[in-house]
């Protein structure tokens, strides 16, 4: 029979590694606004409607 059993040094290492590739996942988001004009513009426009409302 072999022994199939993942050392708890190893399993902690790949739970390490899982867990700092979620951790850039999510920054990933922000590049994707940064680079999108359509975002942009959204942000730009609602950030002037807000601003009118204020000013008023």
């Amino acid at each position: 029979m072999t022994n199939n059993v993942v050392p708890a040094s190893s399993a902690g290492a790949v739970g390490i590694a899982v867990a700092a590739i979620q951790l850039t996942d999510p920054s990933t988001w922000w590049r994707d606004i940064d680079e999108s004009p359509t975002w942009q513009n959204r942000i730009f426009y609602t950030l002037a409607v807000l601003y009118g409302v204020v000013s008023a």
